[in-house]
Protein backbone atom coordinates (compact mmCIF):
# COMPACT_ATOMS: atom_id res chain seq x y z
CA UNK A 1 0.00 0.00 0.00
CA UNK A 2 1.35 3.43 -0.96
CA UNK A 3 1.79 6.46 1.22
CA UNK A 4 -0.99 9.02 1.53
CA UNK A 5 -0.41 12.24 -0.36
CA UNK A 6 -0.53 14.20 2.91
CA UNK A 7 2.29 12.09 4.33
CA UNK A 8 4.34 12.44 1.14
CA UNK A 9 3.83 16.23 1.16
CA UNK A 10 4.85 16.45 4.80
CA UNK A 11 7.97 14.39 4.08
CA UNK A 12 9.23 16.64 1.26
CA UNK A 13 8.01 20.14 2.20
CA UNK A 14 11.03 21.27 4.27
CA UNK A 15 13.49 20.15 1.59
CA UNK A 16 11.65 21.81 -1.27
CA UNK A 17 11.04 25.01 0.71
CA UNK A 18 14.82 25.42 0.97
CA UNK A 19 15.08 25.77 -2.83
CA UNK A 20 15.55 29.40 -3.82
CA UNK A 21 12.36 30.77 -5.36
CA UNK A 22 9.93 28.21 -3.89
CA UNK A 23 7.09 29.96 -2.02
CA UNK A 24 5.01 27.01 -0.87
CA UNK A 25 4.16 23.32 -1.11
CA UNK A 26 0.55 22.22 -1.02
CA UNK A 27 -1.97 19.79 -2.42
CA UNK A 28 -3.93 20.12 -5.63
CA UNK A 29 -5.49 18.18 -8.49
CA UNK A 30 -4.52 17.43 -12.07
CA UNK A 31 -7.22 15.83 -14.24
CA UNK A 32 -9.16 14.78 -11.14
CA UNK A 33 -6.15 13.12 -9.49
CA UNK A 34 -4.37 14.34 -6.36
CA UNK A 35 -1.04 16.08 -6.90
CA UNK A 36 1.60 17.97 -4.97
CA UNK A 37 1.51 21.66 -5.87
CA UNK A 38 4.63 23.79 -5.60
CA UNK A 39 4.31 27.57 -5.88
CA UNK A 40 7.36 29.46 -7.08
CA UNK A 41 8.55 32.93 -8.08
CA UNK A 42 9.58 31.58 -11.51
CA UNK A 43 10.40 28.26 -13.14
CA UNK A 44 14.18 28.49 -12.75
CA UNK A 45 16.76 25.89 -13.83
CA UNK A 46 17.36 25.11 -10.13
CA UNK A 47 13.65 24.42 -9.53
CA UNK A 48 13.38 22.35 -12.72
CA UNK A 49 16.41 20.32 -11.65
CA UNK A 50 15.44 19.75 -8.00
CA UNK A 51 11.64 19.31 -8.21
CA UNK A 52 10.59 16.21 -10.15
CA UNK A 53 7.39 15.91 -12.20
CA UNK A 54 6.45 12.93 -10.02
CA UNK A 55 7.32 12.07 -6.43
CA UNK A 56 6.45 8.80 -4.65
CA UNK A 57 3.74 8.04 -7.18
CA UNK A 58 2.10 11.48 -7.10
CA UNK A 59 2.26 14.06 -9.89
CA UNK A 60 4.03 17.31 -8.99
CA UNK A 61 3.00 20.62 -10.57
CA UNK A 62 5.02 23.82 -10.30
CA UNK A 63 2.73 26.87 -10.36
CA UNK A 64 4.50 30.15 -11.09
CA UNK A 65 2.97 32.81 -8.82
CA UNK A 66 5.70 35.41 -8.82
CA UNK A 67 7.12 36.62 -5.49
CA UNK A 68 4.71 36.49 -2.54
CA UNK A 69 5.19 38.80 0.42
CA UNK A 70 3.20 39.48 3.56
CA UNK A 71 1.84 42.96 4.03
CA UNK A 72 -0.14 44.69 6.72
CA UNK A 73 -3.44 46.34 5.95
CA UNK A 74 -3.96 49.61 7.80
CA UNK A 75 -7.48 48.57 8.83
CA UNK A 76 -6.52 45.00 9.64
CA UNK A 77 -3.31 44.13 11.48
CA UNK A 78 -3.25 40.53 10.24
CA UNK A 79 -0.58 39.85 7.63
CA UNK A 80 -1.93 39.21 4.14
CA UNK A 81 -0.13 37.71 1.16
CA UNK A 82 -0.14 39.50 -2.15
CA UNK A 83 1.47 38.90 -5.49
CA UNK A 84 4.13 41.30 -6.72
CA UNK A 85 3.78 42.25 -10.38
Amino acid sequence: MGSSIEKVKEEITDTWMEINGVNGVGLGEIDGKDCILVTADAKTPDIEKKIPSEYNGFAVKVLVTGPIIAQKNHKDTRARARRLV
